[in-house]
């Protein structure tokens, strides 16, 4: 759905994801109630092979790659998660990127 400030949000799965335009960025927010990440982890998820799911067939690249396409669009990633309460992922963009 998208409101007339050019927000949009999304639930699909759990998962909330809201974007929106702060010139001269735009961003993008998702949201889960999942079984978050312990403060330690969260500092670590975008290194290169880290994973906290290696049984459940990780391999620790997805986050790694993500950022670094972000980063080359002059973009940043952040990670706000509490273990047992969920994950909160927000991506900024300049707008020129889009």
């Amino acid at each position: 759905t998208t409101d007339p400030a050019g927000s949009a949000a999304v639930g699909l799965a759990g998962i909330r994801c809201v974007q929106f335009h702060d010139p001269p960025l735009r961003c993008y927010v998702c949201q889960d109630a999942g079984r978050g990440v312990a403060g330690d982890v969260v500092d670590r998820i975008t290194d290169p092979f880290f994973t906290t799911r290696r049984e459940e067939g990780g391999t620790g690249l997805g986050l790694s790659v993500s950022l670094n396409i972000v980063k080359e669009h002059g973009g940043a990633m952040r990670f706000d998660s509490r273990e047992g309460a969920g994950t909160t992922v927000t991506v900024t963009l300049p707008a020129r990127a889009l």
